[in-house]
């Protein structure tokens, strides 16, 4: 099984492939029963429509999937930059 410091660090190279995304944060990574969760912050532009928000996070969630199968489910949490608490 992946370590999680290898796989947080993998999703961050994925995240890069999209530009909408200016930055991925807060990644969870959880394993329960021996199935893996992945959430994860993803902050976005203010000026991105909330229909192009969604299908980022869809691909993306979509592309985590396909870099690691072994992944039962993907979180993506969407923030605008204006919004971003961190």
């Amino acid at each position: 099984m992946i370590h999680d410091a290898r796989l947080e660090t993998r999703l961050k190279a994925v995240a890069t492939e999209f530009p909408e995304i200016l930055d991925m944060h807060d990644i969870q990574i959880k394993r329960v029963r021996g199935r893996i969760y992945v959430s994860a912050h993803c902050t976005m532009a203010d000026d991105q429509p909330l229909s192009r928000v969604h299908d980022v996070s869809t691909d993306l969630e979509i592309r985590f999937k396909q870099e690691f199968p072994e992944l039962f489910r993907v979180l993506i949490h969407p923030e605008p930059s204006t919004d971003n608490r961190r």
